[in-house]
């Protein structure tokens, strides 16, 4: 048999105002109430409960269950996250972090280029377009290859 609940609990009382206010009834027991929480947080969640917080022109930020942001004094510093990837930013060029699960870049302004996961590797000094002073890259069909003085090897 599932205890009933002491009527002096002020914390089993507020659990079953905060239930009945949202509309669920609930019993006088631990197991009830305990059910009904879960149900109610389950609903909630589905239709995106979250949060948002802000502190004018220094702070913003929205969490929600599968994604959150943040931002402090305007991009100075930013952040954004879902279930595909993730990115993080300081002065939107100076460092700027991405990644997609599989595959993580790391880039610092405007110099130095860092990647992992499926295609990894370093770049220092360039660019695609021109080459690059110092480059290494490795792939798992190509192995590796980079630049060195801006002459290509691998």
């Amino acid at each position: 048999m599932m205890p009933i609940i002491n009527s002096n609990c002020l914390t089993c009382k507020r659990a079953r105002d905060l239930l009945a206010s949202k509309g669920y009834i609930s019993l006088a027991s631990y197991e009830s109430i305990k059910n009904l929480l879960k149900q109610f947080n389950e609903a909630n969640i589905k239709d995106g409960i979250g949060s948002e917080h802000h502190i004018p022109l220094l702070y913003e930020a929205k969490f929600m269950p599968e994604e959150s942001e943040w931002d402090i004094l305007w991009f100075l510093a930013d952040y954004k996250s879902n279930k595909q990837s993730t990115n993080f930013s300081v002065l939107r060029f100076v460092y700027n972090y991405e990644s997609d699960g599989k595959n993580a870049a790391h880039d610092i302004f405007p110099f130095i280029k860092a990647d992992s996961g499926e295609r990894s590797g370093f770049s220092f000094l360039g660019a695609e377009s021109i080459g690059y002073l110092f480059n290494w890259q490795h792939t798992k069909g190509d192995g590796n290859k980079g630049h060195f003085l801006f002459i290509p090897w691998g």
